[in-house]
């Protein structure tokens, strides 16, 4: 029966998919990725995703016989993105209509990223920018996966920036860095209060794992993984990265899921 129940809410979901047109969004741009000097972009790789949750107590809700929020998160276009509205543009809509939305529809950016930043070192970043402000704010986890050819060179480091308007912007501070065999990764709280843009990017440093090898490919996989409902610090910790990204250890069912965005390098190092 629970089965059933399920199968019934993804289709109530995909059904009541919808697409709002509006504003544009630019595309990643080099110059806020703070690069060193003489840092190099060598692979990028972005995806667009759509996530549409079904509202606790809405019409679908009772009739699915379900108490709690059901979502599932598709990739989309560049094109159903940019057209996709905006927080501030939904707040434009009549009221009664709003009043009678069965459903939510959020949109998220993902970005893969590779540089060359010295003959020893390369960088990978992960960056994830939400068009729409999550509902729910817990903790949250971003990370990188990579090939055991290469190791993480220093301290990973997460940017989790937000504003409250044009003119107050802000970083969270304090984040639990993951270092793994084939991953580097950060768990954070998402910023409370309204927020009108909130963006997260996660730079792993790395350098050869045998310096006298010769690495002819990378691989950085971007991931993300958002708290649908809350979680303790300490139980977010429990989950691993790799080439197949974020796998979660016993708490799935806290996180929605989302595909991976990937860059690829060949070359000589």
């Amino acid at each position: 029966m629970k089965r059933l129940k399920n199968r019934y809410v993804v289709m109530l979901i995909l059904m009541f998919c919808f697409t709002l047109s509006m504003s544009k969004v630019k595309a990643i741009d080099y110059s806020e990725l703070d690069l060193a000097p003489g840092e190099e972009v060598v692979a990028e790789t972005t995806k667009y995703y759509k996530t549409v949750t079904v509202i606790s107590r809405s019409d679908l809700m009772i009739k699915a016989n379900l108490g709690e929020i059901s979502s599932i998160t598709t990739e989309v276009t560049k094109e159903e993105y940019d057209n996709a509205p905006t927080d501030e543009e939904l707040k434009m809509a009549p009221r009664d209509v709003i009043e009678n939305w069965s459903t939510e529809t959020a949109y998220k950016r993902l970005t893969s990223i590779i540089t060359k930043y010295s003959d020893e070192l390369f960088r990978y970043r992960a960056i994830l920018e939400w068009k729409n402000i999550p509902k729910t704010r817990s903790y949250d986890i971003i990370g990188v996966g990579f090939y055991a050819s290469v190791k993480v060179a220093t301290v990973i480091d997460l940017a989790n920036e937000y504003c409250r308007s044009a003119n107050d912007c802000d970083e969270t501070q304090g984040y639990y860095p993951y270092e793994g065999l084939n991953g580097g990764a950060a768990v954070f709280r998402l910023p409370s209060g309204t927020l009108t843009s909130l963006k997260q990017t996660l730079l792993v440093e790395v350098e050869k794992r045998n310096p006298s090898s010769t690495i002819v490919s990378q691989v950085c996989v971007a991931d993300y993984s958002h708290a649908t409902k809350s979680i303790s610090y300490d139980r977010a910790k429990q989950f691993y990265v790799d080439t197949g990204g974020i796998t979660l250890n016993g708490i799935k069912s806290y996180y929605d899921e989302m595909g991976t965005a990937t860059a690829y390098w060949e070359g000589t190092w």
